[in-house]
Formats: C-alpha cells, structure tokens, sequence
C-alpha cells in the first residue's frame, strides 16, 4: 500500500546518508569509485525493508493489531535478510585479493558495499517497522495521492466484504502460491538430501573450473591496429633503414583493400626528445574491422612474423599487436 511504498522508499535517503557518514570515518572521499559502488549496490538497499514490509502487511492482514504485527513481521524475517545480507557481502570479498594497480583501485568498492548494505540491515529492522505501525493522517493520503488512495481504500473494503462474504474469487496467483508452498514443504521436510545434493552439485562445479575452464581477467580483445618495431646494425642511415624496410612493405602491401586499410612507416624518430636512432623504424598497420575481413588478427601477426623472419639486414624485429621497442 501507499504507506508501506513511502517508508521503504525512504529507506533508500537514510542508507545513503549512513554510508556518506561510514566514508568519512574510515578517511574514504566521494569520487569515480566510491560513486561506482554506490551505484553498484542501489538496487539492492530497499530489497530487505520489501521484504519487511511485506510481512508486516501480511501478518497485519490476519486480523493482528499493527504494533503486534510490526513485531512479529519483522522478527520473522529477519535471519533470513541477515543471510541474505551477508552473502551478498561474500560476493564482493574477492575483490580485497586483486594485485598490482587494478587492486589498489577496486580495493576500495566493498568497503562502500559493505556499508551500504549494513545501513539497509540496520533501517529495515530497527527503524522501518516503527514506521509501519504509524497512522498517516487521511488528508496527507489525499493530498500526496489527489484521490488515488481513497479509491484504493474503497476497493480493499470491498475486497474484504467479498471476502467474508464467500462472495471473492481467487486470483490467479495464488493457484501458483499453492503449489509453491506443497513443493516448499516436500522440499523441507527432506532439507538435508537437498544440501547434499546442491553440497555435490557445488563440488562437481569447482571440478569443471578448475580442470576445464580457463580464466583470465583481461582478455585481448580483437584489435585493427598491429604495430612493428625493427633495427638494423649501428651507424645505418635512415636512407639505408628506409631501403631495407621495403621488403616489409611489401609484404603488407599484399593485403591492401583486402585486410588492410593502410599502413605507416616512421623511420629515425626521436624518442621522448631522446637522441635520433636512423637505425630504428616503427610501422603502424591498420587492419578493417573484424566483421569486414576474413582472418582474426592474430592470424596476420603469425603469418607475418614467419615472413618478416627472412628479411635480411634487421638485427631485430618485434611485430604483435602492441607496440614494441626492438
């Protein structure tokens, strides 16, 4: 109902608040991560105080008076959102272990989860069932509602007088809330069969990960640009680097219009304001999309290098899909 929606909406200001409150205790500051977590865990804060206040609505349906239903409605339920709660919070606990300059940076997401979610813990059981058991006026329904609350109203006595009156009919869903709950109780009367079952399920999953599945954390993603980087003996000239290059031209010129859309060559550049090396080139190669063209990427840097290996004149050649220093 309209109070139950305006409470646990609120819910939503209180935690954000807490959390602002838990950052700067711990020294944390607002920026691009700590927003990302906030955002990552939005949705998920008003998920307990629904769950509460739909049980509050529930056990106050059954003729309960609303302080006792306030009570029970919540003592009900709330193991299970501590559950919930904390099982979500292992979810996030993988990101503390990531290393190098992409684990400093993640590192600080869960702690922001962690408090986002102890906020929505702490309102949904401490302060929202004292919210539900309070009256709201009938002229702030109307005013906040313009009249959608009075007709709301009108339709749940109606619903109440079919009701004691054998004159309602079900609803569809509760056909389908029937058979959940025979399938619920079959399923708990034998609970420990069906840990054991999801316990092997669980095992035969880890099994597969570790002997089948392969994981990397940042794949190579198909790319359009393939870079080279070759030097010559010590003391060429750029004249000569340019000569001896035309052989690698050429071997990418065969694939122009077809795989590749062009290609650079830089020859005796000056690194970082360095010192010019005439003896160093660097060719940037751009391939056509990957939809527009035949062979992945990688097929060209291995077809290629086996080419490039029989050039005479280079002391080394690096040619991949990053840019190298020979």
């Amino acid at each position: 109902d309209f109070k139950s929606g305006l409470w646990v909406a609120m819910g939503i200001p209180f935690t954000f608040c807490f959390s602002l409150v838990g950052l700067i205790l711990l020294g944390y500051t607002l920026n691009n991560i700590t927003l990302a977590a906030v955002i990552i865990v939005m949705g998920m804060i008003v998920d307990d105080a629904i769950v509460v206040a739909e049980n509050v609505a529930r056990v106050s349906g059954t003729g309960v008076g609303e302080d006792e239903a306030s009570i029970r409605g919540t003592r009900e339920v709330t193991l299970p959102i501590v559950a919930s709660i904390l099982t979500t919070c292992a979810a996030f606990v993988p990101l503390f272990f990531f290393e190098g300059r992409f684990g400093q940076i993640i590192y600080f997401i869960p702690p922001v989860i962690f408090l986002m979610l102890l906020g929505s813990l702490f309102e949904s059981i401490f302060i929202l069932p004292a919210h539900l058991r309070i009256r709201i006026p009938r002229w702030v329904m109307l005013t906040f509602t313009l009249g959608f609350y009075a007709l709301l109203e009108k339709r749940q006595k109606q619903r109440f007088l079919a009701a004691h009156s054998g004159l309602e009919t079900r609803h569809w869903f509760h056909v389908v809330e029937d058979f959940y709950g025979k399938i619920l109780k079959k399923i708990l009367s034998r609970r420990w069969l069906i840990f054991a079952v999801f316990a092997l399920l669980l095992a035969f999953s880890l099994l597969l990960f570790k002997s089948r599945m392969k994981f990397v954390m940042f794949p190579d993603e198909e790319t359009t640009e393939l870079f080279l980087s070759a030097e010559t003996k010590p003391g060429t000239s750029r004249y000569e680097t340019a000569r001896l290059a035309l052989p690698i031209e050429a071997i990418i010129a065969k694939d122009l219009g077809k795989e590749v859309v062009g290609f650079r060559t830089t020859i005796a550049q000056s690194r970082r304001g360095g010192v010019v090396e005439q003896n160093r080139l660097t060719i940037r190669i751009e391939l056509f999309e990957r939809e527009k063209r035949q062979y992945p990427s990688a097929y060209h840097v291995a077809k290629w290098n086996k080419e490039f290996k029989n050039i005479p004149g280079f002391t080394r050649i690096i040619f991949g899909r990053k840019i190298g220093r020979a």
